[in-house]
């Protein structure tokens, strides 16, 4: 799902706000249920969702930002 969500920043009269947005709307559908029925996570609580949920997020905008840098900035000179 993530290599063919990739394609939405290929849509170049879409905005980049719009086009994270989409893509995390598609990432929040697919790879967060995914994460949460892995094993990796003990979810025996609500508190542990959110953590789950928190590395979602990070693990995504340290991955977004490093696109960002690396295709939007490297390679674009």
């Amino acid at each position: 799902m993530v290599a063919a969500a990739s394609v939405i920043y290929d849509i170049e009269k879409w905005s980049l706000l719009k086009q994270s947005a989409i893509h995390f709307i598609v990432m929040i559908l697919t790879i967060f249920p995914c994460l949460l029925i892995s094993g990796w996570y003990e979810l025996s609580s609500f508190a542990d969702y959110l953590k789950v949920f928190g590395i979602f997020l990070l693990c995504g905008c340290v991955f977004w930002t490093i696109g960002y840098f690396v295709f939007g900035k490297l390679l674009n000179r």
